[in-house]
């Protein structure tokens, strides 16, 4: 009897124990259901105000812009247009907050803060345009410079400068390259062929072999004691020319 009831005490020892392993274990299944709820809630919250301030950010600029050109009635300037789109990319509100509303009342703290930063990124990019010499503070090139129709004067001083200093004109090429050309002038006495000779002569630089000339040199050459004493032989004349 007594170990029937220490039976029946261990069976409903173990029952109760069961009990309140499957109680801790659907307590650990409802905390983790619980749990991810929870974070999936979160996620998706997080998720929903990102992409709604995202998209109250693309209405603000696509309102500023439309009652900009509404005002202007124009195009809006670029360095105006370039800190709108900086403010954008930060994820700064591009309107202040309506004055006695709740969202005033609740960001009042951080509100002068906020416009401290806009007012610091548009500085930094007022900055970075004159360091990087653009923007406003880009030098104006030639292209972008005004011509003006100056063709007169233009005309003149380009006269001007053809008369004070003229351009140097490149000698035109030979027809035919340098070579070495002989020549033999014939004619009657007294036609003139030496005086054609001597100007060409002058003209040209070329010179000229005179029979006579040559036979002349060649006899003033010699000794007068011999040409006085001996007679000039056919021979020797010859001889004279073959050697000039």
């Amino acid at each position: 009897k007594d170990a029937q009831e220490a039976l029946h005490r261990e069976m409903v020892l173990s029952q109760q124990a069961e009990l309140a392993r499957e109680e801790e274990i659907r307590k650990t299944i409802e905390f983790f259901h619980r749990n991810a709820a929870e974070h999936a809630h979160r996620r998706q919250k997080k998720h929903f105000d990102g992409f709604k301030d995202l998209l109250l950010q693309i209405v603000d600029l696509a309102i500023n812009v439309g009652q900009y050109r509404q005002l202007i009635e124009n195009l809006i300037p670029y360095k105006l247009m370039k800190g709108w789109m900086e403010l954008f990319i930060r994820g700064l509100p591009l309107y202040q907050p309506v004055k006695g509303s709740q969202q005033e009342i609740q960001s009042s703290a951080s509100l002068d803060s906020v416009e401290v930063r806009k007012q610091e990124i548009l500085n930094n990019l007022d900055y970075d345009e004159y360091t990087n010499m653009s923007g406003e503070w880009a030098l104006a090139t030639e292209a972008e410079t005004p011509q003006r129709h100056t063709d007169c004067i233009e005309h003149i001083v380009q006269k001007l400068k053809e008369i004070v200093s003229p351009p140097a004109v490149e000698p035109t090429p030979p027809l035919f390259p340098n070579f070495t050309f002989k020549a033999c002038v014939l004619g009657k006495c007294f036609s003139g062929k030496t005086t054609c000779l001597v100007k060409i002569a002058e003209e040209l630089g070329i010179c000229i072999l005179s029979a006579e000339i040559l036979i002349e040199e060649a006899l003033k050459a010699y000794k007068p004691e011999e040409l006085c004493k001996s007679s000039i032989t056919n021979v020797q004349l010859v001889d004279v020319m073959v050697r000039a």
